[in-house]
């Protein structure tokens, strides 16, 4: 009860669906930071992150642990919960939904790999400069966020 009160709230409060997104970060072999985007086919022509609504009685985190293994195969048992959230409208969507998404973020070990869904088309781990080329431009400032939850 406690959880679809907490979504009924953020629908009304934030005037879009309650959604999450996932940013994780693992070290390639020179130590350096690279970043899991994905390409999904209701948006084959843009990278973006791990992501999806929030059921009506799921907690946020569970949702963003949900939505993370079930695009990219990879199960984690916690993520880092960051005061970041992100207006999105999905203009992919006949009735364009807008959505607001709380921003989870981890650091994984460097073997992690990722295996796409029967949704996603394509997973990809790539450099921070990289994955700002291949978002929608009003992503990198996830991106930005992300980091700044990671270095702390």
């Amino acid at each position: 009860m406690k959880n679809l009160l907490r979504w009924i709230i953020d629908t009304f409060q934030n005037r879009g669906l309650p959604g999450v997104l996932v940013c994780l970060f693992k070290k390639d072999q020179n130590a350096e930071l690279e970043l899991l985007l994905v390409r999904s086919t209701t948006s084959p022509h843009f990278f973006h992150f791990p992501s999806g609504f929030i059921n009506p009685l799921e907690d946020p985190l569970n949702a963003a642990l949900r939505e993370l293994e079930e695009e990219t195969s990879i199960a984690l048992d916690s993520l880092i919960t960051t005061p970041y959230k992100h207006s999105f409208t999905y203009p992919m969507v006949p009735f364009h939904p807008r959505s607001v998404q709380r921003l989870y973020v981890s650091e994984v070990s460097p073997g992690t790999s990722s295996k796409p869904d029967h949704e996603i088309i394509e997973s990809r781990w790539c450099s921070i400069t990289e994955a700002k080329k291949l978002v929608y431009p009003e992503l990198n400032i996830i991106i930005d966020q992300a980091l700044l939850s990671i270095a702390k």
